[in-house]
């Protein structure tokens, strides 16, 4: 039955028979339009319909004689915007491709997301005999891919929103995500990126525990606190530092047989100027006390051993 549609639009359509390559059987070209999974329709210049391949029906629904004759028109859903159909129109009768996604409707009713390609056939003095569309339902992809994006945007969101230095860093320790406070710190400290000098007081103070000198990407540290003294002779500012390893899958071409991965550091740090800066005054105080115990201490040995001491009388 599709074969003897396709022959039907072939008659109204010449240029059918021009584009097979010599010594290809018709029945090849046939069978390749027939059996291709994208959905393909051949029409006039009217948009009315010539042909529909067996993917046109499982995806609208129309079957072959529910279709042919009928515009293709019927596909729409009416819901997209005048100037994108006359710009398409335009384009197409131009001898243009045309390519774009239009929410089409189903034989039931119900709506889909289409991902469409118009190609104007022309003859040899370019003009357009017929329209060859190819479309697929791509509402499945679409809904993932918003879904993806919504998911970033929130998590976007809830990392700006943290009220802690957030940054995102690649082996060479260029940062390749941050947050609000982490832009606000590079404003404070007028430097472009925070994170090396952070990242270097981090390892030093590791080094000096382990002796084992500067690690390599994927080590971890928990509450590392660290100081940045600014520039001017300001009062230097302190940060507790956690650090986790971050695993990316390489979505390169070159990497889909390979899987390769790439790793990052997530480097979250907490300002704790404010705290050290109490804990200091603690420790004064009570070192301020000690010394005052010190004194009473002293003083009172000093009274019992003048109290202890022969008092001289007058000879």
């Amino acid at each position: 039955m599709a074969n003897e549609q396709l022959k039907t639009a072939a008659a109204s359509a010449p240029w059918m028979a021009d584009a097979l390559a010599p010594g290809l059987p018709p029945q090849v070209f046939q069978h390749t339009v027939s059996q291709a999974d994208m959905a393909i329709s051949i029409t006039d210049v009217h948009g009315n319909i010539l042909y529909v391949n067996p993917a046109f029906t499982r995806v609208t629904g129309y079957t072959t004689d529910e279709a042919i004759g009928k515009n293709q028109s019927i596909l729409s859903n009416k819901t997209m915007p005048p100037a994108l159909y006359q710009s398409l129109w335009q384009k197409i009768s131009q001898g243009e491709v045309w390519t774009g996604r239009l929410i089409n409707r189903h034989k039931d009713g119900s709506q889909y997301l289409a991902e469409l390609s118009i190609s104007p056939i022309v003859d040899a003095h370019g003009k357009v005999l017929n329209y060859l569309g190819m479309h697929r339902d791509i509402t499945e992809v679409h809904r993932l891919e918003y879904q993806v994006r919504n998911q970033k945007a929130l998590i976007e969101s809830v990392v700006d929103a943290a009220p802690v230095v957030i940054a995102l860093l690649d082996v060479d320790d260029r940062v390749v995500l941050d947050n609000h406070e982490y832009k606000k710190l590079q404003a404070d400290l007028g430097m472009a990126e925070p994170a090396p000098m952070l990242m270097s007081a981090i390892r030093a103070s590791l080094e000096l525990e382990s002796g084992k000198g500067r690690r390599t990407s994927g080590y971890l540290f928990l509450d590392r606190e660290v100081r940045i003294d600014r520039p001017g002779g300001n009062t230097p500012r302190w940060f507790s530092c956690s650090g986790s390893r971050v695993r990316e899958d390489d979505s390169t071409a070159d990497a889909f047989l390979a899987g390769r991965r790439r790793d990052y550091l997530l480097l979250v740090a907490k300002e704790i100027t404010s705290l050290r800066a109490q804990q200091e005054k603690v420790r004064v105080a009570a070192l301020q006390a000690v010394m005052a115990d010190e004194d009473r201490v002293l003083a009172l040995r000093e009274s019992l051993a003048a109290a202890a001491s022969p008092t001289e009388g007058p000879l």
